[in-house]
This record gives C-alpha cells, sequence and structure tokens, in this order.
C-alpha cells in the first residue's frame, strides 16, 4: 500500500516542499552540537594546560 493512500497526497506534498529546509536545519543542528562539544573538551584541556 502506498504511502499516499495512507496519508493523503497533500502530507507527501508537503513534505516534499520543506525538505531541503529540514535537512538544512539538521545539519546546522548538528554542527552545533558538535562546535559546543568541542568547545567544551577543548576549553578543558587549554584551561588545564595554561594552569600547568
Amino acid at each position: 500500500m502506498p504511502v499516499s493512500q495512507w496519508f493523503g497526497q497533500s502530507l507527501l506534498l508537503l513534505v516534499f516542499r520543506v525538505r531541503r529546509m529540514l535537512g538544512l536545519f539538521a545539519f546546522f543542528y548538528a554542527v552545533l552540537h558538535v562546535m559546543a562539544f568541542l568547545q567544551f573538551i577543548l576549553g578543558c584541556l587549554l584551561g588545564s594546560l595554561i594552569s600547568a
């Protein structure tokens, strides 16, 4: 059974319309989290190196 019969054609078209925006949002969300994690790790390492 096709997905369009389960959810209707309008939902499928809406997903295709916002697919690029969802992809960009997910990409930048992941990049932000990786940068925050690296800042936490490198910040701790740099702080211990400076104090030593």
